[in-house]
């Protein structure tokens, strides 16, 4: 339904018309409803999609978790197998004799640099060219 209405001339002397469209009320509930059920489908989607993920996290946080508990397993279980090794290889006080060969070794190395190992090399060298040439041949 349209209503047109003239209205006094403009400044050029023409008259202006203006075209009203009237909509019935029904037409205009129905949109309305439609934009209602549109927003209401999306919310809808929306919670769907929110939740799927939510669901998929507590799925990854159960994994997680049980990747934790068997980390800690393992490590409990290699912690009591390297100590059974070292109580079986080195006897009952196993750190008791790996601090002192640390002792010993530490020592050893202080000797050794103090010790002029270039004369010794130095003194050697005619034996090992000997040596080489003897084994050319």
């Amino acid at each position: 339904m349209e209503r047109n209405d003239i209205t006094p001339a403009n400044s050029d002397g023409e008259p202006q018309v203006e075209t009203v469209v009237i909509i019935p009320e029904e037409a205009v509930a129905v949109e309305v409803n439609a934009a209602i059920y549109e927003e209401s489908s999306a919310r809808e989607a929306f919670a769907l999609q929110l939740n799927e993920v939510q669901t998929e996290i507590a799925i990854i946080r159960a994994r997680l978790q049980a990747i934790r508990h068997q980390a800690e397993v393992v490590t409990r279980t290699n912690i009591g197998w390297v100590d059974a090794c070292a109580h079986d290889q080195l006897g009952s006080y196993p750190w008791l004799k790996l601090s002192g060969a640390a002792a010993v070794a530490f020592m050893t190395g202080k000797l050794l640099r103090r010790v002029p190992l270039g004369l010794m090399v130095i003194a050697a060298r005619p034996l090992l060219s000997a040596a080489m040439r003897d084994g050319m041949r």
